[in-house]
């Protein structure tokens, strides 16, 4: 058992190759990572993926909306353990819009969001009012009514308020 210990050591550390290694050494079961998505995503949520996965894997599992997620300059950066959770901003054209918490301070107090009608604001407050917390894209879709296909990619559920 050292023996194989040492030659793991030995090969991670030396880069060396070595004819020994004992399978129930190598043998572990894999890392996952449960990482929150949200904003300009087709499909919000909790994603469990292995250790080891990049931007790129996150982004193929949330479902990215054709000319309207924001994508980072580098999408093979590895997931960690400390990425918890991920907010898709969006683009018209050239410029790029954070997505808003819908249950944040900006929609409860009715401040103008850019590139989000004043009126879509004042919708989304009325219904926090009277329904309380948006915990779903079923519920964001109940609020928003006819503007929900212009507008839902604009605002992100929290983590803590996603049910």
């Amino acid at each position: 058992m050292i023996t194989a210990l040492l030659t793991v050591a030995c090969l991670i550390l030396c880069c060396c190759s070595a004819t020994y290694v004992e399978r129930d050494v190598i043998s572990q079961d894999p890392t996952y990572y449960d990482i929150y998505v949200s904003g300009a995503v087709e499909n919000d949520g909790c994603i469990s993926l292995i250790a080891g996965s990049d931007y790129a894997t996150l982004y193929d599992c949330a479902g990215l909306i054709d000319g309207v997620s924001a994508l980072p300059d580098n999408l093979s950066v590895f997931l960690t353990a400390y990425t918890l959770e991920v907010i898709v901003d969006y683009t018209v054209g050239d410029a790029v819009y954070n997505s808003v918490n819908v249950n944040g301070a900006l929609v409860i107090a009715r401040i103008p969001i850019p590139n989000v009608e004043y009126r879509v604001v004042d919708k989304l407050a009325d219904f926090l009012e009277s329904n309380g917390t948006i915990t779903n894209r079923d519920t964001l879709r109940e609020a928003l009514g006819d503007d929900y296909e212009d507008n839902y990619y604009k605002f992100f559920i929290s983590r803590q308020d996603y049910a």
